[in-house]
């Protein structure tokens, strides 16, 4: 609930407060939640392929609401932990094969560093990697987590002139991996489905308070 909680300051923040860059920390830290919550979801879930199925879904359904309130067409957050579920899915079935599995994801972070076509691009990809295989060990995540996303703002600098703003995102590192030991048991009238609905559902109120207001 908590990732869901500051997605929903920061996208309130973009539609009336965008000069606010509070809000956007807000967002930063949503998005590690959501991908240590993907992680766990992988690991735990009894038919992954449903699983993702329903991330698709809701992913589709609120594309849409994203392009009607902020006309981003770049996919969703919902496509970003689609593909990086999938992507821990090939790691974990062809880990066997090393050679094969560190150049294909190497060349999949690399394309979507190149065309980011989903939220977060390669730093998405990245965060839930290192959730899922480093989080069990906090100095080598920190060492890893931390460089990776200080290369990737650097190269978006060196190349784009845009760096981004997920450094503001070590502010609140500790808490993070705090909250990756808290396991949240919500059951409440099905929270397993319906939470699902909460992502297009805040965007369409958000578009109907900037028609209204």
């Amino acid at each position: 609930m908590l990732a869901y909680l500051f997605m929903i300051i920061d996208h309130f923040g973009q539609s009336f407060f965008p000069e606010e860059i509070i809000f956007r920390v807000f967002g930063l830290f949503a998005f590690p939640l959501f991908a240590l919550r993907i992680c766990d979801g992988y690991k735990y879930t009894s038919n992954f392929w449903n699983y993702i199925k329903r991330i698709l879904i809701i992913g589709l359904i609120s594309q849409p609401f994203q392009i009607w309130v902020y006309n981003l067409w770049t996919l969703n957050v919902f496509f970003t932990l689609m593909f990086g579920l999938l992507l821990l899915k090939f790691i974990e079935t062809y880990k066997s094969d090393k050679l094969l599995v560190v150049f294909m994801t190497s060349l999949i972070i690399i394309i979507s560093w190149i065309y980011p076509f989903f939220l977060f691009g390669s730093w998405g990809l990245i965060t839930i990697l290192c959730f899922y295989y480093l989080r069990e060990d906090l100095l080598k995540f920190i060492t890893i987590y931390i460089s990776l996303t200080i290369f990737i703002n650097v190269l978006d600098f060196i190349f784009h002139n845009n760096p981004q703003d997920k450094l503001l995102l070590f502010i609140f590192l500790p808490l993070i991996l705090k909250v990756n030991h808290i396991r949240w048991n919500f059951n409440l009238f099905g929270y397993k489905y319906w939470h699902y609905a909460i992502f297009p559902g805040h965007l369409l109120v958000i578009a109907l308070i900037k028609m209204f207001v």
